[in-house]
């Protein structure tokens, strides 16, 4: 599974960010998570999966860490169709599984803001952890099993 990888690699994005982060980039990452939500609500999976890379672009990119950065670019490139069909909407449901990301970036925003790295970095280790579950939990769910097999054939 790629997301672990992601995971660790954006930790140490996050590590080399914080120090630089200003206003302009939690004002960037909290418009990004308002689009976040609005396309969960509009159930816009793409949208959402968009919204989201955007939210952690942000301090991907404020890591001026170039070889990092094109790293993780790549490995999200191939994590981006698993994305969508994350976000999709299950059941009705609002929001989708992917709904307590939103309170998850909020909280990694302000402790950005307070200069919490610790906090921060257990926030998105918790944000990635807990989007594995989900997505395993989804992926496991029997609606998925024909379309698992079709992205299999892909």
């Amino acid at each position: 599974m790629i997301y672990p990888v992601i995971q660790a690699l954006e930790i140490v994005a996050l590590s080399s960010a914080a120090p630089f982060l200003i206003e302009q980039d939690f004002n960037q990452m909290t418009r990004a998570n308002d689009r976040f939500k609005k396309a969960l609500e509009n159930h816009d999976p793409l949208e959402a999966s968009r919204a989201d890379d955007e939210f952690h672009d942000v301090f991907i990119r404020r890591s001026e860490n170039i070889h990092l950065i094109h790293i993780l670019d790549s490995l999200k490139i191939r994590s981006r169709r698993l994305e969508v069909c994350y976000f999709k909407e299950e059941d009705g449901n609002l929001f989708s599984p992917a709904r307590s990301s939103i309170e998850e970036h909020i909280s990694l925003v302000s402790a950005l803001k307070t200069h919490d790295l610790p906090q921060a970095k257990q926030i998105l280790h918790s944000n990635w952890e807990k989007s594995l579950k989900r997505f395993r939990a989804t992926a496991k769910s029997p609606d998925n099993d024909s379309e698992k097999k079709r992205n299999s054939n892909d």
